[in-house]
């Protein structure tokens, strides 16, 4: 149980490095809108993955994904089958996420 332990303690360094290293991205774009590519970062990029094609936990390929933004902005919202709804995010973060997922394909 102590390997396990300590195991578990290494994989939580490794995350924790590997999410914390790279540069910050700033909180709004150029013209004061939130961050799009930040958001995803931080809030999709765990089932979704980098480039959108991860599929954790049947997560969604966005890659491919042929939706509408605002086909996005309601699932984003409302959450999706395993996906919970992201309500928490302001209307601006929303369409923003959404916005920024073309930039994956």
């Amino acid at each position: 149980m102590a390997v396990y332990g300590r195991r578990s303690g290494v994989v939580l360094t490794i995350v924790l490095l590997v999410t914390s290293c790279g540069p910050s991205l700033p909180d709004t774009t150029a013209d004061g809108k939130p961050n799009g590519e930040k958001i995803y970062q931080q809030q999709c990029v765990n089932c979704h993955g980098s480039k959108g094609d991860l599929g954790v936990a049947g997560a969604a390929n966005l890659h491919t994904s042929s939706m509408t933004i605002q086909d996005r902005i309601t699932i984003i919202r409302n959450g999706k089958g395993a996906m919970n709804g992201f309500s928490h995010l302001s209307e601006a973060e929303i369409e923003a996420v959404a916005t920024y997922i073309d930039e994956l394909k």
